[in-house]
């Protein structure tokens, strides 16, 4: 908890965090992505250059191979693609644990006499019709 005068300090920083959080696991998810697709290329397209496959990218390499080629890139990239996300399940299950850590804290806050008394005001103001309910000139349809 941080006190009123630090909210704007803690607030920021929970918003950079979640930034700078998100564009590291991006960096992390490319890296691993890149360096399983390498890998698995060598297993199951080993007469193809790895670059030229991460050149071609994942929408045109139907266009490029063709046969048992294509589906050992195919593949490359499902293996590879299964580690980025089995990665990042992983790291989300971890956050588990920071969150479980966390206080468990009403933010709604507690009604004073004078909420109450303010809040009974407005309900007798509005009963009845609002403003927003009644439309002038309208005619009602058919």
């Amino acid at each position: 908890m941080c006190s009123p005068a630090d909210l704007p300090m803690g607030t920021a920083l929970i918003v950079f965090s979640q930034t700078i959080g998100g564009a590291i696991a991006v960096a992390i998810g490319q890296n691993i992505f890149t360096n399983k697709l390498v890998e698995n290329l060598k297993i199951y397209a080993p007469s193809l250059d790895a670059p030229s496959v991460l050149f071609v990218g994942a929408t045109g390499i139907h266009k490029k191979y063709s046969g048992d080629v294509l589906s050992g890139v195919v593949k490359s990239y499902n293996e590879a693609l299964t580690q980025v996300f089995l990665i990042s399940a992983i790291m989300g299950a971890i956050t588990v644990i920071g969150s479980a850590a966390m206080p468990w804290t009403n933010v709604k806050g507690k009604k004073t006499e004078v909420d109450a008394a303010e809040e009974g005001k407005k309900v007798e103001e509005t009963d009845g019709e609002s403003a927003k309910d009644v439309v002038v000139g309208e005619k009602p349809h058919v």
